[in-house]
């Protein structure tokens, strides 16, 4: 192994770690969460069960998310054996990966909201708890990340390795569990301005009308400022699908808009028609 392939290789394994590191911050949220919610007497049965809705899915999607993750690398390390340059990994390499990977999730995460194969396919699902809190954040779909390849394609063509460009976005993901949680009101001005924050992702996940397909940005809301999509928490929130999905069964979770977009392709009377049903942005 080369000096350059070690480098790569312990740079990928760094930002893994930060990024398991990340996401374990869960493990400490969420029994504070269940101590406060039992405080106010807000664990209620259904509370509970819509919890266990939510983190159920964990499972199932983990083992789907291993299948896709495989193919998606697989997918952008054959196109990088055709970039003729590559990105050597120094200094800069770190900051300018996670950059291009938040811009470009960015807008992987707004065709989630605004195409409607890809919403209820698969994004539908994480919005559908009709609470908030850090089960939320593992009510995932387990088609979530086919499309993945497609949007992070320009990283891989600008010259940077396949695994350093999926470890950038795990950390991006990763980022943003701590942020599915009550506890945290308002940071400070600067935090709230520049980063992604509780507040703003309470915004992200509620179905009221001032609040529908807001604040789409992962680590950065500077995009959704940049590109108008961003919107401040003032009214409480309703969270959850416009139309209430009115089920904790988790196959039902998982596959409930997906029954809906096939109903309304069954009764498309022409090709143009479904495309359209597929191509659109999904009804409120």
């Amino acid at each position: 192994m080369s000096t350059a392939d070690r480098a790569l290789d312990d740079l990928v394994a760094a930002l893994n770690g930060w990024g398991l590191a990340l996401a374990a911050v869960t493990l400490v949220i969420l029994p504070l969460e269940l101590v406060v919610l039992r405080r106010r007497r807000h664990l209620t049965r259904q509370r509970m069960r819509e919890m266990l809705a939510s983190a159920v899915q964990f499972v199932p999607q983990s083992l789907s998310a291993v299948v896709i993750f495989a193919i998606q690398l697989a997918l952008l390390a054959a196109v990088a054996t055709l970039v003729p340059w590559g990105v050597a990994v120094s200094w800069w390499s770190v900051p300018a990966v996670l950059l291009g990977a938040d811009f470009l999730y960015y807008w992987e995460h707004r065709a989630s909201h605004r195409i409607n194969l890809f919403w209820s396919l698969f994004h539908s699902v994480h919005h559908s708890s009709p609470v908030y809190d850090q089960t939320t954040a593992l009510r995932l779909s387990v088609f979530d990340g086919l499309q993945s390849a497609a949007f992070y394609l320009p990283l891989v063509l600008l010259g940077f390795p396949p695994e350093l460009v999926f470890a950038a976005v795990f950390i991006v993901v990763a980022y943003q569990t701590w942020i599915h949680t009550e506890l945290v009101g308002r940071l400070p001005a600067p935090l709230e301005w520049m980063l992604n924050t509780p507040s703003h992702h309470r915004v992200h996940h509620g179905s009221n009308r001032e609040y529908l397909d807001k604040n789409y940005g992962g680590i950065l809301i500077v995009w959704d400022r940049l590109f108008r999509t961003f919107e401040p928490e003032r009214e409480p929130v309703v969270y959850g699908l416009t139309t209430p999905i009115g089920t904790t069964n988790w196959i039902d979770v998982q596959l409930h808009e997906l029954r809906r977009m096939w109903g309304g392709f069954g009764r498309a009377t022409s090709w143009r028609e479904r495309w359209r049903l597929l191509a659109s942005p999904p009804a409120a």
